[in-house]
């Protein structure tokens, strides 16, 4: 079975990012005394580079889908709850979207950190479910980004119920911004050479991103 990822995507509703990231500290360490809960990663997304993407994404990891199921009724994360509701913070916060993915795949390369100093969080929604000949389309691109710039890492995730959704997160060394845009816009355009892309797909969004914080058990 594949790990699944709960991500919570939001905005700072009041601008002030040092005490919504306190508040998120506080939170995920009170969700980690659920044993189902793996690890959690924050991203601020620094720069948007098409549609309107939220301001923070949270990504928590669980072994599997039964494991997620079971943390969403734990009375640690009930506990967790009540508490950071009515922590300072959390008016701060407007949670956007609320998805659980299956991750279909996690590439390091090198002695690559498993969170990258900077990276791309990518969403794209297809008209049909998304098959396994597209996430190797989706794959080959990856490695034809790594070609030619810094990439360290990548995760690629498919929605459990809402299946025409996929979520790309590359994470890469120090490079600029908009030409690696601009190379990755390209290749997303072009036939790969391994797989075939979906018939119709469009992006939602997309954001340059820098890691805030991590939890690791």
């Amino acid at each position: 079975m594949h790990p699944v990822i709960n991500l919570v995507s939001t905005r700072c509703i009041e601008g002030n990012h040092a005490l919504l990231q306190r508040w998120y500290a506080d939170h995920v360490q009170l969700l980690l005394s659920s044993p189902q809960l793996c690890s959690a990663q924050l991203h601020r997304c620094v720069q948007g580079l098409h549609g309107h993407e939220p301001d923070y994404v949270c990504i928590y990891e669980f072994a599997n889908s039964g494991d997620f199921e079971r943390f969403e009724s734990s009375p640690e994360k009930a506990q967790a709850t009540v508490l950071t509701n009515a922590a300072p913070g959390r008016g701060a916060i407007e949670i956007v979207q609320r998805i659980q993915f299956e991750r279909l795949l996690h590439q390091q390369f090198g002695q690559a950190p498993m969170v990258s100093p900077q990276g791309f969080l990518i969403q794209l929604q297809a008209t049909d479910t998304w098959c396994q000949s597209n996430i190797r389309w989706l794959s080959d691109i990856v490695q034809e980004v790594r070609a030619v710039l810094p990439l360290q890492n990548v995760q690629l995730m498919g929605g459990l119920q809402e299946t025409k959704l996929l979520q790309l997160h590359l994470g890469f060394g120090n490079c600029e911004v908009q030409p690696a845009w601009a190379l990755l816009k390209t290749l997303l355009q072009q036939t790969s050479r391994y797989g075939h892309a979906p018939d119709q797909w469009q992006m939602q969004w997309a954001s340059a991103t820098a890691p805030v914080m991590q939890w690791i058990r």
